[in-house]
């Protein structure tokens, strides 16, 4: 009986067991379809409870009826034949909750898996998506994008950074080192210090520097990137953007050049507008004592000399006018190639037998506005450098002309340059080349590779070329010569024919009433002097405000005015304009060493200009040119 008992206790208690396991599947069902092992397990524990309540109940009914707790008809139970259903019973509950589980979780289990993967392809198909999205705007952006994974060691850069540098993407190996490679030498350390300092306790992080491309060209960058760091504030990513300033930094470059040359040549135009005035006082000076020394005074050779270094003076001075760009002079339609053949004995003499001398002269060409001489000066600075470049050595030196368009300035001219139909002038020698470091400095003002001279030659040619809304630049490599070229606005018509001149009918000493009119004391001592000498008659002003009032209340009138252009409060050319109403046939001639940038307007007529310095011979020249365009040399009336 106590074995009995027992095995109800025992069952009981694994009743009570599989219960509970039965319960918490219930209530955690849903939780417990996460994974197919537990089900799996859930559900032959449930079997196996299902059993045990079985055959529990059956021993019970069995052992309650053979100790008289039951009734006895209940002892039948107990017969093998009955046992074998209890069995049969738990197979057939198997199989049925067995089949139940299947359709019940195997198509949840499907369903799960196949939303599942469906999500899991949707995901994929968004970070495809998005990494298409990613490249195409790193294709179309300017900017390179850069991820350095500081844990691994990885980076990631825009394949199209390894291209701007001249190397195919998958030349490059996904480390550091072969970008630290490609920064400038000058530039690595700095470079890497400051990313050294952000990546311990910054977060931010931005630089310019150079890289050296494949070909050996240099690349100006802007780097921008931000530090990620984890919960510990250990740096773990860093990542960000790299454009390509290049284009910006030449741009700039040429505006402070630009600035730098402009401020350059209003000190050079201020400083030849001073000069010239002392120069004309000194040159007076001297064509007086000249003319009053008698022919065989020694004298005449000291003053001589004195004249030949006032003349170099005043070259000097015309080279500076020239540079900044203010000595316009008179600009009318040229034929380039004409020009070219007039000069064509005298280029040939200025360079070395050794030195072959070549001319290739685009026929046809169209016309360009310019003065003649300061084109002949262009062209002969270039071809004598040129041959210098050449040295003792053999060499062939080649003059060009052609016509080209521009849409933008070429590349080897810094600054602004034509746009448009352009005339081209090129000068190439087969000398030494220069290096980058002489290139960038070629056009600056005192800047020369020669033992001797100025170094103003090229400045100013280029200041002549800015006068003339033109541009001038130059490609050279040491040891392959250099080639300058010169670009000149192209006019729509074609230039004149040359037409000869006749010089004017000079005549015995001048009987003309001059009015002075100059802001120099020391400048009007001395012209007078210097009018007086040859018979005129003066009068001096020292503002163009007194020059209007003198010729306003004179009762006898002017033949000329000798006109100094630049004079504080009222200039040259407002003077000459009020002139111009008093007395509308009064010829005026316009005196300076500095051409003012902005243009005067409409002139009166018989305007004259007269450039400082000068002395007796070009001073007489132009009042005898004068005096002849009025008809004669006698006073004319108002």
């Amino acid at each position: 009986m106590s074995s009995g008992l027992g095995a109800v206790v025992i069952y009981a208690l694994l009743t009570l067991l599989w219960g509970s396991i039965l319960v918490l599947y219930v209530r955690h069902r849903r939780a417990a379809r996460a994974d197919a092992l537990i089900k799996l397990l859930l559900a032959v524990l449930i079997l196996d409870a299902f059993k045990t309540v079985v055959e529990s109940a059956y021993f019970g009914l069995v052992w309650g009826a053979n100790y008289g707790l039951l009734p006895e008809a209940l002892k039948v139970l107990g017969q093998p034949t009955f046992l074998t259903l209890v069995k049969l019973l738990n197979v057939v509950v198997a199989v049925v909750v067995l089949v139940w589980l299947v359709r019940r979780w195997v198509p949840t289990e499907l369903r799960e898996r196949a939303a599942q993967r469906e999500e899991l392809e949707a995901s994929l198909r968004a970070a495809r998506a998005s990494e298409e999205r990613f490249h195409l705007a790193s294709a179309a952006s300017r900017d390179f994008v850069w991820d350095h994974d500081l844990l691994t060691g990885q980076i990631y850069v825009t394949p199209r950074f390894a291209e701007l540098l001249g190397y195919p993407p998958t030349h490059w190996p996904a480390t550091l080192e072969p970008w630290e490679r490609a920064v400038h030498a000058d530039d690595q350390a700095a470079l890497r210090a400051e990313a050294r300092v952000v990546l311990e306790k910054g977060t931010h992080f931005e630089r310019r520097y150079r890289a050296v491309k494949q070909n050996g060209a240099l690349v100006h960058l802007h780097v921008s990137g931000v530090v990620l760091r984890d919960e510990r504030g250990q740096a773990t990513r860093f990542l960000g953007f790299t454009r390509d300033i290049t284009q910006e930094v030449a741009a700039e470059e040429s505006r402070v050049q630009s600035q730098k040359l402009e401020s350059l040549g209003l000190l050079a135009g201020g400083i030849a507008h001073d000069f010239n005035n002392l120069l004309t006082v000194i040159s007076s000076s001297l064509s007086l004592a000249e003319r009053q020394a008698a022919q065989a005074d020694p004298v005449q050779e000291t003053l001589s000399t004195a004249s030949s270094a006032v003349t170099r003076a005043a070259s000097l001075t015309r080279q500076l006018l020239a540079y900044a760009g203010h000595s316009k002079h008179s600009q009318v339609p040229l034929d380039l190639n004409r020009l070219v053949d007039t000069m064509g004995e005298l280029l040939a003499v200025s360079v070395s037998r050794k030195i072959k001398l070549e001319r290739v002269l685009k026929p046809s060409l169209p016309a360009v506005l310019a003065d003649d001489g300061q084109l002949q000066q262009v062209v002969m600075n270039l071809i004598t450098n040129a041959a210098e470049a050449i040295g003792d050595r053999e060499g062939v030196v080649t003059l060009r002309t052609d016509e080209v368009t521009l849409d933008a300035p070429p590349a080897e001219v810094r600054g602004p340059a034509p746009r448009g139909r352009v005339v081209r002038l090129t000068v190439t020698d087969t000398g030494s080349g220069m290096s980058a470091e002489v290139k960038a400095r070629i056009f600056d003002p005192f800047f020369s590779t020669k033992g001797s001279g100025r170094g103003l030659g090229l400045a100013a040619l280029a200041g002549i070329m800015r006068s003339h809304g033109g541009a001038i630049g130059l490609t050279s490599e040491e040891g392959r010569g250099s080639t300058f070229h010169v670009y000149l606005p192209a006019l729509d018509v074609a230039a004149p024919a040359p037409v000869a001149t006749s010089k004017p009918r000079a005549s015995a000493p001048l009987t003309a009433r001059v009015l002075l009119v100059d802001d120099e004391a020391l400048v009007r001592r001395s012209t007078g002097r210097l009018l007086k000498k040859l018979g005129c008659t003066v009068e001096e002003a020292a503002t163009g405000a007194e020059a209007v009032t003198r010729v306003a209340s004179s009762a006898e009138p002017f033949d000329v005015v000798l006109m100094d252009l630049t004079m504080p409060e009222m200039d040259g050319y407002e003077a000459t304009r009020r002139l111009s109403l008093i007395a509308p046939t009064l010829p005026v001639v316009l005196c300076s060493g500095y051409s003012a940038a902005d243009e005067p307007g409409p002139l009166p007529k018989g305007l004259r200009s007269l450039a400082k310095p000068y002395d007796v011979r070009n001073l007489e020249a132009v009042l005898r040119e004068v005096m002849v365009a009025r008809g004669g040399e006698a006073p004319s009336s108002r």
